[in-house]
């Protein structure tokens, strides 16, 4: 008994590790494209996928920057009826002055855990934040 709780415990902290990892990402990314529009004095856009679990960024939909997949069971969280994305047709893009088009959230979770990467609306800050 003492053994499961044990794989249990690490599963968890796995599951844990997974998710921020996969939020830090996001974040990331998320922060490159508002640095990307800047500096290259275009828009940049983030295109999330919920159903396929991956995002896309690109400054033009014909050429993809890049693509990501999560991984480590990690995937979108349309849980406790939320939507996954609230950005406006799941869709975030940053203006060549670093603003948003308009403030919005992704949901992750992984395993029994969630968490909420925030873009505020105008001035485009990213946040990660446990699930309330």
């Amino acid at each position: 008994m003492i053994f499961s709780l044990g794989v249990t415990a690490a599963g968890a902290r796995t599951e844990q590790r997974a998710l921020y990892n996969a939020c830090l990402r996001l974040q990331g990314d998320m922060r490159e494209a508002q640095q990307r529009a800047v500096l290259e004095g275009v828009n940049y856009t983030i295109l999330f996928s919920p159903a396929d679990d991956y995002y896309k960024m690109y400054k033009t939909p014909l050429r993809v920057d890049r693509t990501v997949y999560f991984d480590g069971g990690v995937s979108y969280d349309a849980g406790m009826g939320l939507s996954s994305v609230t950005f406006t047709g799941k869709t975030l893009t940053f203006t060549p002055r670093g603003t948003t088009s308009g403030g919005g959230t992704v949901y992750l979770k992984s395993g029994r855990f969630s968490q909420k990467v925030t873009v505020t609306p105008v001035s485009g800050r990213v946040l990660i934040e446990p699930v309330d």
